[in-house]
């Protein structure tokens, strides 16, 4: 087994006890793990910006045609539409960190 599968199995306990959450993108919904949301600590005009970031980890074995969300797609979870600001992937490939933030009008 790799670490890959290792990863993505551990991520599938956790979801499992975690009630399954998940968030709707391009259509379709996907397990994911929600994080605790942290204020913004990017440095922009006028100083440190000011948008909540809401952490969403989904593994990739879960988007089966290899197309994955990209910076600025819209997710939604439990009926509010977030903003994707940040992807990050993990160092093994096994899963994606989507940094979320709500759009601004």
């Amino acid at each position: 087994m790799s670490i890959q599968d290792t990863i993505a199995n551990d991520l599938l306990v956790i979801e499992e006890d975690l009630g399954n959450q998940t968030i709707t993108w391009d259509g379709s919904d996907y397990v994911c793990i929600v994080g605790e949301s942290v204020e913004s600590a990017d440095l922009g005009v006028g100083g440190f910006g000011g948008d909540t970031i809401k952490p969403i980890f989904v593994r990739k074995n879960l988007f089966d045609d290899g197309v994955y969300p990209v910076k600025s797609d819209i997710v939604t979870i439990d009926g509010i539409d977030y903003e994707i600001n940040k992807i990050i992937n993990d160092a093994t490939g096994a899963f994606l960190r989507l940094d979320l933030i709500e759009p601004h009008p």
